[in-house]
């Protein structure tokens, strides 16, 4: 919202005028800090439509962020929308009277003489008679009411001069609530929160790396003497920007929208993963290595967090076949030469010699360029740690040159997990040397389905749930993580079950559970299901068939020493439709709220909704809330969070 604001205050500024209204006609409800953003920005004024219910309110109302910041907002007819004077017929007298009716029909929730109709909206192009048209209004209303064409900043400085100071209602924090007034149509549609989650997942990716590595990281080469990639990072953002229009990131227009949407995320990350990487290869230029054998690659190590980390960390090493061949001739020891004294060498080198002169013609040893583990220490200490080799792939790149073509650079990628010790917002120095011999890891002693640190200790059950004990204050936690799955007969706008449900869990599938990794730093499992779910709907789309589709489902888990977290990755090959995929986490807390993570706010909500009645039915009340990075649930003795990443829904059941 921060650079959208910031683009348009340019964009606009370009054409030689910036309107200074916050216009939110049909956003899917609203963040709470929305009034600290526009004022920040000098924006006083602002409309809007869904996400408050007309209620008892005046159009005119004031609207408090949780910092204190309000902002004048006129609530738009919640009946009628951004577009109450859309519809005007072509016939002027008509028009006329409509307008006359439309404006009686406003007074009636006006809190001033100042009224607004909106002629034009996002489905129409501009109306070419619209003068003669308010000429013919004015006629015809006579001294009743005064028709006038203007902008909406004017609208709101003849707005505000009207009001001149008077007590108006106020509403507060976030704005999310369904329709409850009866005859009116004030829907929040609120399930676009988990519409084509892959694009929510996407988005997440691409703030992120322009947020928190290319932006950050950046400025700090800036601060060493590079030149800012600012039109880089601008295109990049406008990229991404293109894509948070409501519909668009909403998930619910039709394929081919959400298509250019997946290009654009693309283009995004990739400008941001190319700007990152070529801040810290102008560092890693810089980096005294004088420490480093002849035989070692430095490994540089990146912490972009504002607090040190001192925990198991996993990195990908890339071990060129250059750097590989080249530690290995630094060990070659050559063949005798024929000439060459025997009388002085020890007879285990004379038989050696005997044996590759007799047995194998004398051939030329070359060295063996393998290897078969790596032995990693920080620079500056010669103390080697305790390296968990868990991957290893052949890869290669191309690095342009200069000038001509690109070269290209053929190895290993090998992944490897280590205790590491980073400096907030800094990086730190290992190097990094082949070994002919494995690393031979401690082994972290445990029960099989089980993972401990010095925070928690996680016991994996047989139905694949989770069981953990917080060391720290001795509470623990049962059947986390299941899995439960529904049906779906809903659109993109809203999530609605089928008139005969059928709700599965995975608590009663086979599992298969492995451990992957049990060393000092790391330690992970897998859970592993497959499991058959109803293929679709049927042709009423009010049950699920009877035919099943085995989906692969697999959960990774990962406890690093020193983090008082548990790390989960969920895999699921969706081969079936119509249904909704949840995982679920009991807590056992008792509280009535939960507290989610949102735009520059903590903000609570209640687990028990109260419902909309009958009489004003047009969509239920929301029981599924937005996140941005975690949720929590506590009652001041134990607690619950869960933190994600691109995945804005939540329930609390």
């Amino acid at each position: 919202l921060v650079r959208n604001l910031l683009l348009d205050h340019r964009l606009a500024g370009e054409f030689g005028h910036v309107q200074k209204v916050g216009y939110l006609p049909d956003t899917f409800g609203h963040i709470s800090q929305m009034p600290q953003i526009l004022k920040l920005f000098d924006i006083l004024y602002a409309m809007l439509f869904r996400g408050l219910d007309e209620g008892e309110f005046n159009s005119e109302l004031w609207w408090r962020s949780p910092d204190g910041s309000q902002v004048l907002i006129r609530h738009l007819p919640t009946d009628m929308g951004y577009g109450n004077a859309s519809a005007l017929p072509e016939e002027k007298d008509e028009a006329a009277a409509d307008l006359i009716c439309l404006a009686r029909y406003e007074v009636r929730r006006a809190a001033s003489s100042v009224l607004l109709a909106m002629n034009g909206m996002d489905h129409l192009s501009a109306r070419p008679d619209l003068p003669a048209l308010l000429q013919k209004a004015n006629q015809t209303a006579c001294s009743e009411f005064f028709f006038q064409q203007t902008s909406l900043e004017t609208y709101f400085a003849h707005l505000a001069n009207a009001l001149n100071g008077k007590e108006l209602q106020m509403v507060s924090g976030e704005l999310r609530d369904a329709n409850r007034t009866a005859e009116r149509d004030n829907r929040l549609l609120p399930h676009v929160l988990s519409s084509r989650m892959y694009l929510k997942q996407q988005n997440e990716r691409a703030e992120n790396l322009l947020e928190r590595w290319a932006e950050p990281w950046s400025a700090l080469a800036w601060l060493d003497g590079a030149e800012y990639p600012q039109a880089f990072l601008d295109k990049a953002w406008e990229w991404l920007l293109q894509n948070h229009a409501h519909d668009s990131i909403g998930g619910c227009s039709v394929d081919a929208v959400h298509s250019q949407m997946e290009t654009r995320f693309t283009w995004a990350s990739e400008i941001a993963e190319g700007i990152t990487q070529e801040s810290f290869d102008l560092f890693a230029r810089q980096i005294d290595l004088s420490g480093l054998k002849e035989d070692e690659a430095a490994l540089v190590v990146f912490n972009t967090l504002p607090f040190p980390v001192e925990a198991g960390i996993t990195v990908d090493i890339d071990l060129w076949d250059f750097f590989v061949k080249r530690v290995a001739l630094l060990h070659w020891q050559k063949d005798y030469a024929e000439n060459e004294t025997e009388s002085t060498a020890e007879f285990p080198e004379i038989f050696q010699q005997r044996v590759r002169r007799y047995w194998y013609n004398d051939p030329v040893v070359l060295p063996e360029t393998g290897y078969r583990g790596l032995r990693i220490r920080p620079l500056g200490s010669e103390e080697s740690l305790a390296v968990q080799l868990e991957s290893a792939q052949r890869g290669y790149v191309l690095r342009p040159f200069v000038s001509g073509p690109a070269t290209e650079r053929r190895g290993d990628r090998v992944r490897v997990s280590f205790l590491g010790m980073l400096p907030a917002c800094g990086y730190q120095v290992y190097a990094v040397k082949p070994l002919q011999t494995p690393n031979k890891c401690e082994v972290v002693s445990l029960p099989h389905n089980v993972l401990e640190n010095e925070f928690l200790r996680v016991r994996i059950d047989p139905n694949g749930t989770l069981s953990i004990d917080d060391k720290k204050n001795g509470e623990t936690y049962t059947s986390l993580g299941y899995f439960e799955d529904g049906s779906d007969c809903g659109d993109a706008y809203n999530y609605s079950n089928a008139a005969q449900e059928r709700l599965e869990n995975s608590l009663g599938c086979a599992t298969r559970i492995s451990r992957l990794e049990a060393g000092p730093a790391v330690q992970r499992y897998i859970i592993e299901y497959d499991w058959s779910l109803p293929a679709r709907l049927d042709k009423s789309r009010q049950r699920r068939v009877k035919d099943r589709v085995t989906c692969p489902l697999s959960v990774n888990l990962s406890l690093a020493q020193g983090t008082p977290r548990l790390d989960l990755r969920v895999d699921f090959d969706n081969r079936v439709l119509d249904h909704r995929l949840r995982m679920v986490f009991p807590s056992d807390v008792k509280t009535d709220r939960s507290y989610a993570s949102e735009a520059f706010d903590v903000v609570e909500h209640p687990i028990r909704v109260i419902p909309v009645p009958a009489s004003a039915w047009v969509e239920d009340a929301p029981t599924t809330f937005p996140l941005q990075d975690w949720i929590d649930l506590s009652d001041g003795r134990r607690g619950l969070c869960l933190i994600v990443r691109g995945l804005p829904e939540y329930e609390v059941l």
